[in-house]
């Protein structure tokens, strides 16, 4: 009976893992993948706008919404002082006022503001924390891998809803964003029932009672012991976490644009676009099933590789190469080994880190990863004014890559963080 109770116990946390990272992901990219709509409706049509003015208008707009979604690190350390439970509920109705706002806003501003809480909940991520204290270790990998592979298809799954809501025109679109809010209504009523980390619960418990019997200076030092060791027992890994952030630039930015500039079909586009996001669901869950055999670190350098060789020949081939299935699994193979191996990483250094400041570590590795973005994002500017789009692309990828994989080797591989 116990042995029963505990499977229908792991269903649920699995199932929760699995959606949230669907619902999170499917939300997030309605911005992206709906842009020239609800830019025509709003700034084209709404204010007779030329498209470019209307896509420099929107990137104006979104400077306040990047620096208030820098909150977001700080609000998911509060799971550490009320639970993992309160938060995920939390980053559930975030989400779903995120995207009702946008569904019905009546101008721009109120859909920039409705986006801007949109993005700040998706950030939170709060089903991480369940896959470290609620998966068995042996297959946290694999978990890791079919919740960030599967959400790949969110976007797959976007582009046929929209041929099917939106069709020829342009105003469908907020069908979309109603659907998300339908599906986060499904997903809260599910996390109700969600019951507390475990693992939590029981460190929680003893926590308390220790921080009873404290001194404010005793909490301090260990507050400056923990983060010193943090620090100088893993430099290699959060220089790495650094580097990822630097590299997102030149493998997820303007990838679009160099398929068609390059002289690729229209119809080839999306076929490459839905060959990608395939590949790069079997790419991570592959990299995941593999970390729970030989280890987390191995399958980082694996997927690495395999991120490497794909920039290699869709950056550099993309306008040579005519057949869509190679430039896709090549595009593939780039996003799915580089975000598989950034969220073994992650998931590396947050096991070994102590239940009582998880979250609290999670922030600082987000800022950690906020910082080389923000110089891969300026390096990208730079660099766009000098070289063609491909250079750019292959400067910030390749040789970050490079580094990330001799990094690896020099990591810390066991031990807990304290």
């Amino acid at each position: 009976m116990k042995e029963e109770k505990e499977h229908k116990w792991q269903f649920y946390v699995i199932f929760t893992i699995i959606g949230m990272q669907f619902y999170d992901s499917f939300s997030s990219e309605l911005y992206s993948r709906l842009q020239s709509l609800y830019l025509t409706e709003y700034l084209v049509d709404g204010y007779g706008m030329t498209s470019d003015r209307a896509v420099a208008c929107l990137n104006n707009s979104m400077l306040p919404c990047y620096l208030f979604i820098m909150l977001a690190p700080v609000f998911r350390a509060l799971a550490d002082r009320y639970g993992r439970r309160k938060l995920l509920i939390a980053n559930v109705i975030g989400i779903g006022l995120g995207v009702g706002i946008c569904a019905k806003a009546p101008s721009f501003i109120v859909f920039m503001l409705g986006n801007m809480i949109l993005n700040f909940s998706d950030t939170l991520d709060v089903q991480n924390f369940y896959i470290l204290e609620e998966i068995p270790k042996k297959r946290q990998g694999l978990m890791k891998g079919i919740s960030i592979g599967g959400s790949m298809l969110a976007a797959v799954s976007i582009s046929a809803l929209r041929r099917y809501f939106v069709g020829t025109g342009t105003y469908g679109w907020r069908n979309l964003y109603t659907i998300a809010m339908a599906f986060g209504m499904v997903m809260l009523v599910w996390v109700l029932g969600m019951p507390e980390s475990r693992a939590f619960q029981i460190t929680r418990q003893e926590i308390d009672q220790s921080e009873k019997q404290k001194s404010h200076g005793q909490n301090l030092k260990k507050i400056w012991n923990r983060y010193g060791t943090l620090w100088f027992e893993n430099k290699p890994d959060l220089v790495l976490i650094l580097l990822f952030g630097v590299a997102t630039a030149g493998v997820m930015f303007y990838n679009e644009p160099m398929l068609r500039f390059g002289g690729v079909k229209e119809t080839d586009v999306e076929w490459i676009l839905a060959i990608q996001a395939i590949t790069s669901c079997i790419v991570m869950t592959a990299g995941g099933w593999f970390a729970d055999w030989y280890g987390k670190r191995k399958a980082a350098f694996g997927l690495l590789v395999a991120a490497m060789v794909g920039a290699v020949v869709f950056i550099g081939m993309s306008g040579l190469i005519r057949v869509s299935g190679i430039v896709g699994f090549a595009f593939g193979c780039m996003t799915g080994g580089f975000w598989g191996a950034y969220y073994l990483l992650e998931l590396n250094l947050l096991e070994r880190m102590d239940v009582t400041w998880r979250g609290e570590g999670s922030a600082v590795l987000t800022y950690i990863y906020g910082v080389g973005n923000a110089i891969g994002i300026l390096l990208c500017t730079a660099l766009l004014q000098l070289l063609s789009l491909v250079w750019m692309k292959l400067i910030l990828t390749l040789p970050v890559l490079v580094m990330g994989n001799l990094l690896l080797r020099r990591g810390k591989r066991e031990g807990t963080i304290y």
